[in-house]
């Protein structure tokens, strides 16, 4: 048996991070002549340009939610409206140390380690939109809507370790020796 070294991921810790973003679009901007809206056919939500920032103990998040509104206006065609919904949200995570641990100690505080020792995912679990006529007329017609954004999202922050293992060369059987690098 012979030992080698194994590169893996150590979870520091996850939590939900929930954004909720609105505004009002005016509709009659995107569509020749200023025609007005008769319905709203379909709301579109992504997540665009996310930048993360760590610091002690919390994960900043900072993008764009676009909302995509698909109308029909007043002369009978389908029209289409993009908002860029700009949003900043924290998240704590206790254990978010920036440096390189070794035996659970910062040995090694290096400037933005964590870009290079810290791993995050961001797994989306909702995105949701909806869109809401405002000061409709009389006769149904609208031009503006009131936008609400809704996105969940679990971040998971790990750590990169190398970690001694024990390998039988004859079937290839990892053991591991329980002490980290």
């Amino acid at each position: 048996m012979y030992t080698s070294h194994l590169k893996n991921l150590r979870v520091i810790g996850e939590e939900i991070m929930q954004i909720v973003e609105g505004a009002r679009v005016d509709l009659t901007a995107v569509t020749p002549g200023n025609v007005e809206a008769v319905a709203i056919a379909d709301v579109l939500l992504e997540v665009d340009n996310v930048t993360e920032h760590i610091f002690r103990n919390k994960v900043v998040k900072q993008g764009d939610l676009i909302v995509n509104i698909i109308f029909k206006g007043s002369d009978g065609v389908m029209y289409h409206a993009t908002v860029a919904l700009p949003f900043e949200e924290e998240v704590e995570i206790g254990g978010i140390v920036p440096g390189i641990k070794i035996n659970g100690q910062v040995r090694v505080p290096v400037q933005d380690a964590e870009d290079t020792t810290l791993d995050i995912q961001n797994y989306i679990l909702e995105l949701d939109a909806d869109a809401t006529p405002m000061d409709m007329d009389c006769d149904g017609l609208f031009d503006t809507v009131h936008v609400k954004a809704l996105a969940r999202i679990l971040v998971k922050v790990s750590r990169w370790e190398q970690m001694d293992v024990f390998v039988n060369g004859r079937d290839g059987v990892f053991r591991f020796s329980g002490r980290d690098c």
